[in-house]
């Protein structure tokens, strides 16, 4: 009996732990998105949507210059972190010259990450105090010099 209570208490404590870490580790990703000079790209890029609020499964790419891999898509999503709790949102179009920023679209949100159940969320809260919940996980992408770059995927929870 002793060890059945034994194991489930060390499954309980790394399944915990896995959890922890994720949120721990894309609080390091924020904080390291803000950086200067950068030691992750300033720009989270998600393709072809205009606001979080009309996705089901966004997935945000940090490889710097994704914009241009990504062939066919003239308008990204743009997030930055700056700071602790907010996000400044912006769509970039890349077809037209350099990048275009559009000040229709930008905005900002405060958002906080949580634990629940296991896995890990992102609430985000926008200025008409519209609340997101999001599933979020965490991967890497690697470009062709096998440098690796994270990777975001939200999805919104019904």
């Amino acid at each position: 009996m002793r060890l059945i209570v034994l194991f489930f208490l060390l499954s309980c404590f790394r399944y915990s732990f896995a959890q922890s870490s994720l949120k721990q580790t894309l609080r390091r990703d924020f904080v390291e998105n803000r950086k200067k000079p950068d030691s992750l790209h300033p720009y989270w890029y998600a393709k072809d949507t205009t606001n979080i609020s009309l996705r089901d499964t966004i997935i945000f790419h940090n490889k710097p210059l994704y914009y241009l891999e990504a062939r066919g898509t003239c308008k990204f999503l743009n997030w930055s972190f700056t700071s602790k709790a907010t996000i400044s949102q912006s769509s970039y179009f890349p077809c037209v010259g350099h990048g275009y920023y559009t000040i229709a679209v930008r905005g900002s949100y405060r958002f906080k990450i949580k634990e629940a159940a296991g896995k890990t969320y992102l609430k985000l809260i926008d200025y008409k105090y519209q609340t997101y919940w999001f599933e979020v996980s965490r991967s890497l992408e690697y470009d062709s010099r096998n440098i690796a770059y994270p990777l975001i995927t939200l999805v919104r929870l019904k």
